[in-house]
């Protein structure tokens, strides 16, 4: 059983969520536990599978381990994809109750709070986040772009440069790093960040916002 978990999760974490869904599915039949049927659904939902299957999975794992922060994170992910945002924030909570330290907690808490309509709680999620990890890209990211909607525009700015700083390779850093600078009338920064943000993510909106913009503002 051990050794399926541990083929199955290696092609989980390279890419192949197809491929080790057969050896999760074997490693459970030999005997379950929290991190068996953890793999297991994180497979279904990168292979597209329904989400309920995944979700049935999340809810066995908690059953065997309540206390397990890492499953809690996932299945409020789904839950909150699934539209289910308040189910979401109860187990971002819980995540956080059992594992404070868990930052990616924090910044889902945070965006499902912001989502919700609760700014404060979203701004102070978030900056716990930055306090565990200062180099958080999405944390630093999310607060600005809501200090930003606040009228902060300064404080916002420096945690744009920061996310982009901290992780180059986050789109979406990039991407509202290009907004911001839209927004102040830097056209050439703007556009600079807008083709990094689409060359690591060429659907991300925001860069491809940006883009149009520019375009319509050329002429």
């Amino acid at each position: 059983g051990e050794a399926q978990y541990l083929l199955g999760y290696a092609r989980l974490q390279t890419g192949r969520a197809a491929a080790a869904i057969e050896p999760l599915q074997k490693a459970l039949e030999v005997g379950e536990n929290p991190e068996r049927l953890n793999a297991l659904a994180q497979a279904y939902e990168q292979a597209g599978r329904p989400a309920s299957e995944a979700l049935s999975l999340y809810q066995r794992a908690l059953a065997l381990q309540p206390a397990a922060a890492d499953v809690r994170v996932n299945y409020g992910r789904l839950l909150e994809a699934q539209g289910r945002l308040p189910e979401a924030v109860r187990e971002y909570r819980a995540a956080i109750a059992e594992e404070p330290w868990l930052a990616q907690a924090h910044v889902l808490l945070g965006g499902a709070l912001a989502r919700g309509g609760d700014l404060g709680g979203a701004v102070a999620a978030l900056r716990a986040a930055i306090q565990l990890e200062p180099g958080q890209a999405d944390a630093l990211t999310n607060l600005a772009v809501l200090l930003a909607q606040q009228g902060d525009v300064g404080r916002a700015a420096g945690l744009f440069r920061r996310a982009v700083e901290a992780d180059p390779q986050n789109a979406n850093a990039q991407a509202n790093l290009a907004l911001y600078f839209l927004n102040e009338g830097r056209a050439e920064d703007a556009l600079r960040h807008a083709q990094l943000a689409l060359a690591l993510d060429s659907g991300q909106g925001t860069a491809l916002q940006v883009l149009e913009i520019l375009r319509q503002a050329a002429g």
